[in-house]
């Protein structure tokens, strides 16, 4: 039984760690975080909140943690885009929106939409998103871009 929780715990540092340096590579490579934000969006991430910073200083907050890279987000800002922020259960914010899709009679149709209110840190949205960055490793699959799969010393891919 020790061992078995000896395993875990060597695990959990082991993803821990490996998120912390992945956020650490982001907020030091402003072309990492490029990737990290059109990973985002490929992925239906959007963030929802308003342009008014008295009213939502964590709505400005949270765009500056992409710096330009915010560009390739897609951003809601509900004072101007009620509709849709009602339509995907916004009423705090800010709030990541994630809608996932399903391919589905010849068309992608929604499978599912998942709401984090407040500010969220990188890390959180690191591993929300299962981006995994990848530093030109050769033995890496292509995935057509610097997201999609980490690996590990020992060769093991996830």
């Amino acid at each position: 039984m020790a061992d078995n929780e000896t395993t875990t715990t060597i695990a959990m540092a082991a993803v821990i760690l490996l998120v912390a340096t992945i956020a650490y590579q982001l907020t030091t490579n402003e072309s990492e975080m490029e990737t990290f934000a059109k990973y985002l969006n490929e992925d239906g991430w959007h963030l929802a909140g308003v342009e008014n910073t008295a009213f939502c200083q964590d709505c400005e907050l949270q765009k500056s943690y992409f710096g330009e890279a915010m560009e390739y987000i897609p951003y809601h800002d509900c004072d101007l885009e009620f509709e849709w922020c009602r339509e995907h259960n916004v009423f705090q914010y800010p709030t990541w929106v994630h809608i996932t899709t399903e391919f589905e009679d010849g068309s992608y149709v929604i499978a599912g939409i998942n709401t984090y209110v407040g500010l969220q840190s990188l890390e959180f949205l690191i591993f929300k998103s299962d981006y995994a960055y990848v530093e030109t490793d050769e033995d890496a699959p292509n995935t057509g871009g610097n997201y999609g799969t980490a690996k590990f010393e020992d060769g093991d891919i996830i």
